[in-house]
């Protein structure tokens, strides 16, 4: 039996499950709220939080002007949920009667009309299939199950070459057709299954965000497990302070930070390598499959960070570069302008690799000074602006 890191009883395993996907947020809020702790706030702040998509989410939101009534701010969180309960029924992999597991279980030939916010996600990303040359992949589902990373945790031995080859024949995006004008998404492989955990949170954070602008809010912090976005200024009046968590496999009590960076009216989201894993035989195996190969990502690079307008955006472009590796990353946020932090697995033999004028290693004075000395950065020009100096 493999060694699951996450294997546990089912109470244990959510318990884990939230403080693990809210490890970076722990960390990414830190230095956004500093300003609520450390001195007088001087605007009322509203904050609550809940759990949503198998994880949590977190508010934290400034009226525009004057006191909000009590009454206004409980009716908002109630929207606020609401509305994550309706994405969560449309594409949670979870949950039997969602609209992503009913389309899962269609025979080959079959459709169905799906509501709009499961047309705009997977829209979205098949764009983004498209755009990252097969790094991100909404048809990754059988080989994320068959390496232990769905609904079913365990799984009594590692795929064999002939599995991953022919799981991989279903990821071909012509095993479904979607008909954007009508909603109509049909399955041409009987065993063709869709997963779009990689963008989905962030879909979550775009909701949220516009139904906060929507009500005449201007600052505000969203974040759904890990994935954030930050409009207007925060407390203190200044842009908001997020903070890249160092890439190592502790417990979220022990995080540290990599990089701090000034954001506003945009979102950012991380994905790693060093949370969600099993070990087998001494081999690491992360939960970002890449679907260009079946297997789960075998490179140095450990983290990518992406700042975007869009959550969405954000979030399934930190999962393709992930997968991709960190050359194909690096190649990737130049020809689409990503602004993208990458974080690798230091082995001393490429700090002056990549020094073109797209992207460029950091400088020491960028470079933050509690950075491990087992990780070497890479951040984008795009990226340079959000930096603090």
């Amino acid at each position: 039996m493999i060694n699951f890191m996450l294997m546990r009883t089912e109470s244990t395993l959510q318990k884990s499950r939230y403080q693990l996907l809210a490890a970076f947020s722990l960390v990414a809020a830190l230095l956004a709220l500093t300003a609520i702790a450390g001195c007088e706030p001087k605007a009322q702040v509203h904050q609550w939080s809940g759990q949503t998509m198998g994880t949590f989410y977190r508010i934290t939101l400034l009226p525009s002007s004057g006191p909000q009534p009590s009454y206004q701010t409980a009716e908002l969180r109630a929207q606020v949920d609401g509305l994550l309960r309706d994405i969560n029924r449309s594409m949670s992999t979870y949950q039997a009667d969602s609209e992503i597991s009913i389309f899962n279980s269609l025979k080959s030939e079959s459709c169905v009309l799906i509501g709009e916010d499961f047309l705009t996600v997977l829209s979205e990303a098949l764009a983004i299939a498209g755009a990252s040359k097969g790094a991100f992949n909404p048809l990754v589902a059988p080989l994320v199950n068959r390496w232990g990373f769905g609904p079913i945790k365990q799984v009594s031995r590692l795929p064999t070459r002939a599995e991953v080859e022919s799981l991989l024949e279903l990821t071909h995006l012509d095993n479904i057709s979607l008909d954007d004008t009508s909603g109509q998404l049909c399955k041409r492989n009987n065993r063709a299954q869709l997963d779009l955990s990689a963008i989905a949170k962030g879909y979550a954070v775009d909701r949220i965000a516009s139904l906060f602008t929507e009500q005449g809010y201007s600052n505000y912090l969203i974040d759904v497990g890990g994935e954030l976005k930050v409009s207007g200024l925060n407390p203190e009046g200044h842009l908001w302070r997020l903070a890249i968590e160092q890439p190592i496999t502790q417990a979220a009590a022990t995080l540290g930070i990599h990089e701090v960076v000034h954001v506003t009216d945009h979102a950012i989201a991380t994905s790693g390598d060093y949370r969600n894993f099993f070990e087998h035989e001494a081999q690491h195996y992360s939960h970002t499959i890449n679907p260009l190969t079946g297997y789960p990502a075998q490179h140095n690079l450990v983290s990518v960070t992406v700042i975007a307008k869009h959550a969405a955006t954000a979030d399934a472009w930190a999962t393709a570069l992930l997968a991709a590796g960190p050359e194909q990353a690096r190649y990737l946020a130049v020809q689409h302008e990503l602004a993208v932090y990458l974080i690798e697995r230091d082995n001393r033999t490429h700090h002056n690799e990549f020094s073109g004028s797209d992207l460029d290693p950091l400088s020491d004075r960028t470079r933050n000074n509690d950075v491990h000395d087992d990780f070497s950065a890479w951040h984008s020009r795009g990226f340079a602006s959000f930096l603090t100096q």
